[in-house]
C-alpha cells in the first residue's frame, strides 16, 4: 500500500492524524481491523498533542473504531 510507504519512508513528519485516518479506513476497506484499529488509535494518539487540535480526523477515527468494536 503506497500511504503507508509514504508514512515509513518519513517517519517523523507530523501529518496530525490525517494520514493515518485515511491509513485506516484503507485498512477497513481491505476487512483488515486489526490494522486499521492501530491507524485509528494512533489518529488519536496524534491528535492529543498540543500542536494537533483537529477534530475532524479525531471523529473520524473515533467512529472507525466504533464500527471495529461492534
Amino acid at each position: 500500500m503506497k500511504l503507508l510507504r509514504i508514512l515509513n519512508r518519513y517517519p517523523d513528519e507530523q501529518d496530525c492524524g490525517e494520514l493515518h485516518s485515511y491509513l485506516g479506513q484503507s485498512f477497513e476497506a481491505l476487512d483488515q481491523p486489526g490494522q486499521a484499529i492501530d491507524a485509528y488509535q494512533t489518529v488519536i494518539h496524534q491528535g492529543e498533542k498540543e500542536d494537533c487540535k483537529n477534530v475532524k480526523w479525531i471523529e473520524i477515527a473515533r467512529q472507525g473504531l466504533e464500527r471495529l468494536n461492534q
